[in-house]
């Protein structure tokens, strides 16, 4: 295998593994997770299908047909052609997808019609000759996409087959070993700068460029680094005395760098736009972008493992293995991205001289002593010993096989162990990472927090002892995609041809088939995470709707409540729709649920499907709402819910207590307050014989007037009092009266009853109490009289005793 391939496909490796090398700040994981769920869910949008185009088709097998044929043919082109075929297979399988549709059509269309009668009109059979041959047509291209399938699988088969041999003999491919390349090396300084200065007189970039665009360029990295000063000033200035620690080190760090980092990535992008026409490749845009990487990298070292302005460092550990292990990183970092602009640079590629694979063996053995170092001191960690002592047990041997396979020649081997171990590595770091973020979020909008979280729970109407259901499943659902991610992405890091990986990927997206029902993994989750994600926005919309309404006078409280009622349950279905259609389900099929449901409720699903119709009969016919005074049975209180199943009624000893809806539909309802608030009360009341009645009655009239819950201007509904009877003691009277609110009703009894005491207090209105005389004869007292006197003796004798 030339080594040109080998050495592309070695950048290849190394590109991945620099971009891996950058992990997103603290601050934007949370944000880079949600990006890349919104990236998975528009991936159908993104790859789109082409028209389908017959023609054009067998073109693109034809040609992959001949290159497949050369034997020649190298790893990129074969790349290239697998991708083409990938997006021509897509376009023939919406083909296949459309066609079947279009053929269930028309056959059922010819179902409708039914055998041809005798009697049958010239239209029917020239729409039935028509079905027929629109029917022949749909077959005859669903055949031929059938056949473009087929074809075009098995060219992808036997281009992943080549793509795999010939990556198996890249990374196989042996050079000199180390003994060999130190022996090769030129014997002075002059030598060894001939073999380089081509690559750094040549290809610079700045040969070619006028002086007008080097002073323009110097004067606009120049404005860059003021403002980076500036925008440096601003940040510590602003956020030097942040209440967050994760904001305050972020910001501390990136202003440590910014003022270097923007001027280079300035010019880089410069140098970059100007160049970019060169049919030569030149070094000095690469080399700003690898001084960016180093900065970035730098970066992340001082927010993870530096104490910055007062604060601990957000990776705590001892104070004399802090030092020695940001040294080490700091080495690590410089180290790799020299490495990776070597690798990038198309000049060492298509040079195949001992210098340059010294240094390429030099830089892997340097890496893999750095890693091995750093493992050995985070085992010295506290609380890390056990996780520590497994890392060294599995990447030591690792790291030291990659090592040792560069000094025996296996270079590209060496270089697929290092980079795909490190990108391994790179990605649980992100995973556990990603996982703590979204851990202490999540359980905050879950079960109550302060902050941010607050505010967006209360947006969502969840009050403080509240869980927020659809927040907890999200929670779970983003932690299971983002394991999914990491096993993907390691599957996609080990694989040689990639084959596996399509298979995977390919095996979530169009599932497999179990008799006649398709199961696909990717796209139930996809559905089972939209339900939860449009409940969760439903929940927000339904709050919003409920603020709105709130300030609406011109609605009554009943048809608020039974608004944002309708529309939380709205939400609910909405939501459920757009998770089965997301998941790959039809509609059509519903109707075979249904029937199912339908012997389900005959038989132990009738009391639900009772209570949820009498539910909605609650809802919209309203004959007691939220807040009103019911009573159910024994059952007696203020209604506090309304759902489609239940209705919660709140007892006055603050008991909830939850009654299935058809009990309020089929069994008597005492509600207090079904046509308005008023009720009334009833207060009886007697007076002693020779009282005024007239006087009784003008002050209980005073009394129940000076009330200001008493209704007293409604004609009908004015304060009575009624002479009721001559009781055996008293003259009987009954004050009735209604008021304003009924829930009040014994609150005012209580009031009526002091301020009629005292009235009559003031005017010697005597109430009477039941008095009888007994009149006893003269045998029974003197009985009494000698018990009382038995009695008397009995306890004298008893205290002579005890006294003696």
């Amino acid at each position: 295998m030339s080594h040109t391939m080998n050495k592309k496909f070695s950048s290849h490796h190394h590109s991945l593994r620099s971009t891996k090398m950058l992990p997103p700040l603290a601050d934007h994981l949370r944000l880079l997770c949600f990006l890349l769920l919104i990236l998975l869910f528009h991936a159908p949008v993104l790859a789109a299908p082409s028209d389908y185009n017959e023609d054009a088709i067998r073109l693109v097998i034809d040609e992959t047909k001949s290159m497949v044929k050369n034997k020649t043919t190298e790893f990129e082109e074969l790349t290239k052609a697998s991708e083409r075929l990938g997006t021509t297979l897509t376009s023939v399988r919406q083909c296949v997808k459309s066609n079947k549709e279009e053929l269930d059509k028309v056959s059922q269309s010819l179902e409708e019609l039914g055998a041809k009668g005798v009697d049958e009109s010239n239209e029917v059979s020239q729409q039935r000759k028509n079905f027929r041959t629109t029917k022949m047509n749909t077959q005859q291209d669903l055949t031929q996409c059938n056949v473009f399938v087929m074809q075009i699988d098995e060219l992808l088969n036997t281009i992943s087959e080549r793509r795999q041999k010939l990556a198996t003999l890249n990374i196989l491919n042996k050079h000199d070993d180390l003994i060999a390349l130190i022996s090769a090396q030129p014997p002075g300084f002059r030598e060894w700068w001939a073999e380089f200065s081509p690559f750094f007189n040549q290809q610079s970039g700045w040969e070619g460029l006028s002086f007008f665009v080097v002073i323009l360029g110097g004067v606009l990295v120049s404005v860059i680094f003021f403002l980076s000063l500036w925008l440096r000033k601003f940040l510590l200035s602003e956020h030097a005395n942040h209440h967050h620690p994760i904001v305050r080190a972020l910001v501390n760090s990136l202003a440590h760098y910014l003022y270097l980092l923007f001027p280079v990535l300035t010019m880089g992008i410069f140098v970059q736009l100007l160049t970019s026409n060169r049919k030569s490749p030149t070094y000095l845009a690469p080399l700003a972008f690898t001084v960016c990487l180093y900065l970035l990298l730098r970066m992340l070292i001082r927010f993870f493992v530096k104490s910055t302005g007062g604060n601990e460092p957000l990776l705590p550990m001892p104070s004399h293995l802090t030092s020695p292990f940001e040294r080490y990183l700091k080495w690590t970092a410089l180290f790799l991205s020299l490495n990776i602009f070597l690798v990038s640079s198309e000049f060492f590629q298509k040079n195949d001289v001992p210098s340059f694979l010294l240094l390429r063996v030099t830089m892997l053995t340097l890496l893999c002593l750095l890693w091995i170092r750093l493992i050995w001191l985070f085992v010295n960690v506290p609380g890390r010993e056990k996780s520590g002592k497994w890392l060294r047990l599995f990447l030591t041997p690792v790291l030291a096989a990659a090592m040792i396979t560069g000094w025996l020649g296996y270079l590209n081997l060496s270089e697929y162990i290092l980079t795909n171990t490190l990108k391994t590595i790179g990605g649980i770091l992100l995973y556990f990472s990603t996982k703590y973020l979204l851990e202490g979020g999540f359980q905050s909008l879950s079960y109550g927090g302060s902050g941010w979280p607050a505010r967006i729970r209360k947006k969502f109407g969840l009050e403080d002892q509240q869980v927020g259901t659809s927040f907890f499943w999200l929670h779970i659902l983003l932690d299971l995609f983002a394991l999914a991610l990491l096993l993907l992405f390691i599957i996609s890091s080990w694989s040689i041809s990639q084959k596996f990986f399509s298979q995977t990927v390919n095996l979530l997206n169009e599932g497999f088939t179990i008799g006649h029902i398709s199961i696909a993994p990717g796209r139930i989750f996809i559905g089972i995470f939209l339900f939860f994600l449009f409940w969760t926005l439903s929940l927000w919309a339904k709050n919003l709707i409920k603020e709105h309404l709130a300030n609406n006078s011109h609605l009554t409280a009943s048809a608020r409540d039974a608004t944002i009622t309708v529309t939380g349950y709205l939400g609910f279905i909405l939501a459920l729709l757009a998770g089965c259609g997301a998941s790959g389900m039809s509609f059509t099929s519903l109707t075979v649920i249904a029937g199912a449901l339908s012997v389900g409720i005959g038989f132990g699903l009738q009391n639900i499907v009772n209570n949820f119709v009498s539910g909605l009969i609650l809802i919209f016919e309203r004959p007691i709402q939220r807040g009103d005074w019911i009573a159910v049975g024994p059952t007696e209180g203020y209604v506090t819910e309304i759902s489609v199943r239940s209705t919660v009624i709140r007892t006055f000893d603050r008991a909830d207590v939850i009654v299935p809806n058809s009990e309020l539909i089929s069994s008597q309802v005492t509600n207090w307050m079904y046509s308005d608030r008023k009720g009334r009360v009833k207060i009886p009341i007697g007076v002693a014989y020779g009282s005024d009645t007239e006087v009784v009655k003008k002050l209980l009239l005073e009394v129940a007037y000076s009330h200001p819950e008493v209704v007293t201007t409604e004609t009908n509904l004015e304060p009575q009092v009624l002479f009721m009877e001559f009781a055996e003691s008293s003259l009987n009277f009954e004050l009735r009266c209604f008021i304003h609110e009924v829930d009040k009703r014994l609150i005012c009894r209580s009031d009526l009853n002091f301020a009629i005491d005292k009235i009559f207090r003031e005017h010697q209105i005597v109430i009477p109490f039941p008095q009888r005389d007994l009149n006893l004869k003269g045998e029974f007292i003197s009985a009494r009289a000698n018990v009382d006197s038995t009695q008397a003796v009995k306890e004298t004798t008893l205290g002579d005793s005890v006294s003696k």
